[in-house]
């Protein structure tokens, strides 16, 4: 049986305003304006034994920290969201809904109930209690734990436990902003240093392998809250060279590429017949910052100016091979709090001079 798996690529959109100007360029080199395009890249696998249901993933850069509460690179978040599950996620049009919160309420926006089902299984059959709850947000008002994450919890002022299954968040001041901490993979209590390489989750997958720069092999956990995965496991393997990952998708030792191909190699891999190019809304994007302490720049018109003078359609349909589209701010297209009507700038070079004056 032959399968198809999917990757994808962030393309841009471009974003103007008075201080962010169109411009859509590839994030790693100019700015440029964005909500891209999630490109999906899959390799068509010759038939695999039945019992070899492993999907094959290639990843630019290895993880650096499978705690979810240190780890920011993005492999190793791509790593969290397999291997542990939150209180919180968010859905298509970017709200904050319930993961494993069975109930989640407020009345003040000051006080967060939350509360997870009974027999959510961490990997090592330990059911997930409120303890384990409480002792994942606890770390970061702990002063010795590092993480570059604490700072998004500034406003936290203690988690209390209610009973064996529910907590309740205390802020120190109301914030209407807090649920979308909340997104973050629930460890154990008592969870040490260990983490960063053998980490315990109750995601859909546990560990079975980590080789830093090389490797992580994930199986499927068969006591998953709702359900285990249908696949026999994930191998993410570590190809640091773009065009050698390509190479690995044509030659079908990767089956999926998840946002690490750039455009103009998604376009010549698109016309391979063996591989399946899929697209879909992204939340990356670029954009052109201005000083607004320069002299210069803090006339709105010269702002305008670059808006007018920058050929945002030529990037998105050249640099960015169509996947990109232009927007109107940095919010996404599909959010919920995206406003489209506000004002754009079409290319208009002339105008640009025009608002540049003489000279």
């Amino acid at each position: 049986m032959t399968s198809c798996q999917f990757t994808r690529r962030h393309g841009g959109k471009h974003v103007h305003s008075q201080e962010l100007f169109r411009v859509s360029v590839p994030p790693c080199g100019l700015t440029g304006m964005l909500f891209l395009f999630s490109l999906f890249l899959a390799a068509c696998s010759p038939p695999r034994p039945a019992s070899d249901t492993t999907i094959i993933v290639g990843l630019a850069n290895s993880p650096t920290n499978l705690d979810p509460g240190v780890g920011l690179d993005e492999a190793s978040q791509k790593l969290h969201q397999l291997l542990f599950r939150s209180l919180l996620k968010t859905d298509a049009s970017l709200r904050v809904v319930p993961d494993l919160a069975s109930r989640f309420e407020t009345t003040d926006s000051m006080n967060y109930l939350a509360e997870i089902p009974h027999g959510v299984r961490f990997h090592d059959g330990r059911e997930m209690t409120s303890d384990d709850v409480a002792f994942t947000f606890r770390r970061f008002l702990d002063p010795a734990f590092s993480s570059g994450r604490k700072g998004a919890y500034s406003a936290l002022a203690s988690v209390d436990i209610v009973d064996r299954y529910t907590v309740m968040f205390r802020l120190r001041a109301p914030s209407a902003s807090f649920p979308i901490n909340l997104i973050m993979g629930i460890v154990p209590a008592g969870t040490g240093p260990e983490a960063i390489r053998s980490p315990i989750g109750s995601g859909p997958y546990r560990l079975a392998e980590f080789v830093p720069d090389d490797h992580a092999t994930l199986a499927p956990f068969a006591d998953a809250y709702g359900g285990a995965p249908a696949n026999g496991g994930l191998l993410f393997k570590v190809v640091p060279d773009e065009t050698m990952r390509g190479l690995e998708l044509r030659k079908r030792s990767v089956d999926l590429v998840v946002n690490d191909l750039s455009p103009d190699l998604v376009h010549g891999l698109a016309e391979i017949p063996t591989l399946a190019v899929t697209t879909a809304p992204g939340t990356d994007y670029a954009y052109i910052g201005f000083n607004l302490n320069d002299p210069s720049l803090k006339d709105p018109r010269v702002r305008w100016a670059v808006a007018y003078a920058v050929d945002a359609p030529a990037i998105v349909e050249h640099l960015r091979r169509g996947l990109a589209r232009l927007t109107t701010g940095i919010v996404p297209s599909m959010s919920w709090a995206f406003e489209g009507h506000v004002k754009q700038f079409s290319h208009d070079p002339a105008e640009a001079r025009r608002l540049l004056g003489p000279g």
